[in-house]
């Protein structure tokens, strides 16, 4: 808890009254002779604006020495120890679903508007193509066209 404190450049006299203590009970609980409520460990991390990582860590910590301080919860301890750890985990994955869906949302929308896009162009060509078969028409014909004056005017 000290290294946490001391991590994010806090006061000790502002830790204890976001962490529901007095100074005293704060310097008993940092020097390592008092231990205190998991409400309290929370409390300090939140204050600290420590990760999720140091959060779960801090907790295990507190879980093991309130193990050591009660031998007959230990197990009873530990096993809330990776039941808030599989919850953390469930957070994290949770988390990263929500990043790959809102990421396939966007893949997909940028997908439609390929596609919407191509459909435009592929309009646009048959537009363009159609065009160009009617100039190649009418080219054709204006050939034959001078093709015949020509020939009749050899011919006077």
């Amino acid at each position: 808890m000290r290294s946490l404190i001391e991590a994010a450049d806090l006061a000790s006299k502002h830790v204890a009254p976001g962490g529901a203590m007095s100074a005293s009970a704060l310097s008993k609980t940092l020097s390592g002779d008092r231990l205190p409520h998991r409400s309290t460990v929370e409390a300090i991390v939140q204050l600290c604006g420590a990760s999720e990582e140091v959060r779960a860590l801090s907790l295990c910590l507190h879980t093991a020495a309130l193990g050591e301080a009660h031998p007959a919860f230990a197990e009873r301890l530990a096993m809330s120890d990776a039941y808030e750890e599989a919850l953390v985990l469930h957070d994290r994955i949770q988390a990263r679903l929500e990043d790959v869906l809102g990421e396939q949302h966007r893949r997909r929308a940028d997908h439609d508007d390929l596609l919407a896009r191509h459909e435009t162009t592929s309009q646009a060509l048959a537009t363009v193509e159609d065009e160009l078969r009617t100039r190649h028409q009418h080219h054709q014909q204006e050939t034959a066209r001078l093709n015949a004056l020509a020939g009749s005017a050899v011919r006077l």
